[in-house]
């Protein structure tokens, strides 16, 4: 018979279903082949611009000798058969294909899935790219009622170049992606464990032809679970001498609406040598801004009232003409302000002492309110026999020698 309908089964919306469907034996043992033809629909928010199936059935049994779903460029397609019993069903794919514009995954061999009761069970599922490099395993068992769920995967070798593909941000991303992930628990109470490689990675900035920079590896392993997200480690290596580590954990869960609940904050970072050469193309600065930076930053109390602790230390500093040799400060900071201890600067060999504060009015989920009051104040002292970086200001300056005492107080807003 030829038909023409909708279909409307809870996440799954498809306006206009075409196509002939033969059946024989309608009270007994159906038996029969459907050739189907998909118009635009949803499954959950994916939109569907056109889908296929062709296929026979037997009773209980189902082969599919192909279904299709197509959503502009990306597409899955799978083939196989589908055993119905009474209190299980079985599910075997001779072919399962996800295209995701450029960027292709196949079954590396039959996937098999079972539906026993309230769990869903997979045996062993291998997906790889035939051209590129890229591999997805994952095996175990979801369950949905009280029972425990496990599952893992394994993403190996997958190119970050396809994820460009669905943003237009000046910035892009070059590299490959490795991770493990373990999902585990109730399934409304899981808990999962990733943890992920980024490598050989490469800065691309779409709007400019500086060439890519090589930004080195990152990785990481983050543990979800009751609503509180830890950072077990954060690692990111520029090159053998330099890194940036970050670790600790934040709380991430809700009280009521939309409004985020007091929860603590407890991070560490430690970085070391970082080149700013690598970062020119986020800096949009006029020259390029050279030298290295390290330190240390320590992020405690709650996000309601969070506290700061850092150390930064700047080497061999420069933008144009402009050297600063040493650069150091310590600070600390809260929701109401942040404090600058002390501060030290070597510019053209004239040293530079300094302190200063800024007002801050910390709201979460306000930032436009951080900085409403925009006073600021720093004081600077300078004990020196020579004054040498006057000529960087004034061309018609050179230096001045002496005995030379200086206090130098910078206040005001950042408009005046």
């Amino acid at each position: 018979a030829d038909m023409f309908f909708s279909l409307l089964y809870n996440a799954i919306t498809v306006y206009g279903i075409d196509g002939d469907v033969l059946i024989d034996s309608l009270f007994s043992r159906p038996t029969g082949r459907a050739s189907l033809e998909l118009a635009t629909g949803f499954i959950n928010d994916i939109f569907l611009t056109h889908g296929s199936f062709e296929g026979s059935f037997r009773g209980g049994d189902i082969l599919i000798d192909s279904l299709k779903f197509l959503s502009k460029d990306n597409a899955i397609i799978l083939g196989g058969s589908v055993d119905i019993a009474a209190e299980s069903t079985l599910v075997d794919l001779l072919r399962l294909d996800f295209q995701l514009q450029n960027f292709a995954l196949n079954a590396a061999e039959p996937v098999e899935l079972k539906w026993l009761r309230d769990t869903l069970f997979v045996d062993a599922l291998n997906l790889q790219n035939k051209t590129q490099t890229g591999l997805v395993s994952g095996s175990g068992f979801w369950c949905f009622d009280s029972s425990n769920t496990v599952f893992n995967a394994q993403l190996l070798d997958i190119p970050i170049d396809p994820v460009n593909d669905y943003h237009y941000l000046r910035y892009a991303l070059n590299g490959t992606i490795d991770s493990d992930v373990e999902i585990y628990g109730l399934i409304d109470s899981l808990e999962i464990l990733t943890g992920l490689e980024l490598k050989e990675l490469f800065l691309i900035d779409r709007d400019s032809l500086i060439a890519p920079q090589p930004l080195g590896t990152l990785q990481s392993e983050v543990l979800y679970a009751a609503n509180r997200l830890g950072i077990n480690f954060l690692n990111y290596e520029q090159d053998d001498n330099s890194f940036l580590t970050l670790n600790g954990s934040v709380d991430f869960s809700i009280q009521g609406g939309d409004s985020l609940a007091p929860t603590p904050l407890d991070l560490k970072l430690i970085a070391e040598r970082l080149s700013l050469e690598r970062y020119r193309p986020f800096l949009r600065t006029n020259f390029p801004l050279e030298g290295n930076v390290s330190g240390r930053a320590e992020l405690k109390g709650t996000t309601a009232q969070p506290e700061l602790y850092m150390t930064l230390r700047g080497d061999s500093l420069r933008y144009a003409e402009y050297r600063m040799p040493e650069l150091r400060f310590i600070l600390n900071g809260d929701g109401n302000g942040i404090v600058l201890d002390s501060g030290y600067a070597n510019y053209i060999n004239t040293d530079i002492n300094f302190v200063g504060t800024k007002k801050l009015s910390w709201e979460p989920g306000n930032t436009e309110s951080l900085f409403a009051d925009s006073t600021f104040e720093i004081v600077a002292t300078i004990r020196e026999d020579s004054l040498n970086f006057l000529n960087s200001i004034n061309p018609e300056l050179d230096i001045i020698t002496g005995d030379i005492r200086a206090d130098i107080t910078l206040g005001g807003t950042f408009q005046t």
